[in-house]
């Protein structure tokens, strides 16, 4: 037990100095992935992440940025790379045994889309990257009904539609990825989170160590009885001593009652 919580322990301490050093959370990503994202920076093709160009509009009210975001998520859309349109034919180019979502500028736009609910981060005032990111969110609709949509949206509950599939969402998704300031409330949540429960195992695994530590003592004193305790020849005279004794106890006792 003392083992398992240490390892435990361990884990979540090891994840609770990854969420200090890491400044900016980002969505789980398989290997293929991480591995396709290293491989674009060595080739020197540039990409942004979807999630970090975006904010929230101000009038769209917490429930539907939660059921937004759900969507985003499990379209795949959320953590996709926006890569120039120039690159797209480098990018299906790349080596085997890597992957990615992509979305690139060149769509068609819808009438009633994602721009109505989503700012654009352009912190820098880059007319041509605030373009880009522009297209990519006319190109998906959203709204209460889906007639001006297109092939592609979101409606107000967080059911979605990409090309011929559709989807829903669970309605329990917190937002957590969309905006600067929602990234650094999740590292926070995560870190005390985590600090909680490295609190926690570690007094379990103090109280363990209690345990053992009286185990190993009881232990100690249990083999020092066993060292001390008379070996089998020893019991055996000490029974026959016991036995003759005993013979003459009777003997004297039957001499008494004689007399």
């Amino acid at each position: 037990n003392l083992q398992e919580e240490q390892e435990h322990l361990y884990q979540a301490e090891t994840e609770l100095e990854e969420w200090k050093n890491q400044k900016d959370p980002e969505p789980e990503q398989p290997d293929c992935v991480k591995a396709n994202r290293e491989l674009l920076k060595e080739k020197k093709i540039p990409y942004f992440q979807f999630y970090k160009t975006i904010e929230f509009d101000q009038i769209l009210e917490e429930e539907r940025r939660n059921h937004l975001e759900e969507a985003l998520l499990e379209m795949g859309i959320l953590d996709a790379l926006i890569v120039p349109k120039e690159y797209r034919e480098q990018v299906y180019a790349l080596d085997k045994g890597v992957c990615d979502r992509y979305l690139f500028s060149d769509v068609a736009h819808v009438r009633e889309s994602l721009q109505e609910v989503l700012e654009v981060e352009n912190g820098e005032n880059d007319i041509l990257f605030y373009q880009n990111i522009s297209n990519i969110l006319s190109a998906i609709g959203f709204g209460d009904t889906h007639a001006e949509h297109g092939e592609s949206w979101i409606d107000a509950n967080g059911n979605y539609r990409i090309g011929v599939l559709e989807g829903t969402i669970t309605g329990e998704y917190q937002a957590r990825f969309i905006g600067v300031r929602a990234r650094e409330k999740y590292r926070k949540e995560k870190i005390e989170e985590l600090t909680g429960l490295c609190e926690q195992l570690r007094a379990s695994v103090e109280d363990l160590e209690k345990q053992l530590a009286e185990n190993r003592a009881r232990t100690e004193t249990l083999q020092a009885e066993w060292k001390s305790f008379p070996g089998e020849e020893d019991l055996k005279t000490a029974a026959k001593e016991f036995s003759d004794r005993e013979y003459k106890l009777e003997r004297k006792n039957k001499r008494l009652w004689e007399h």
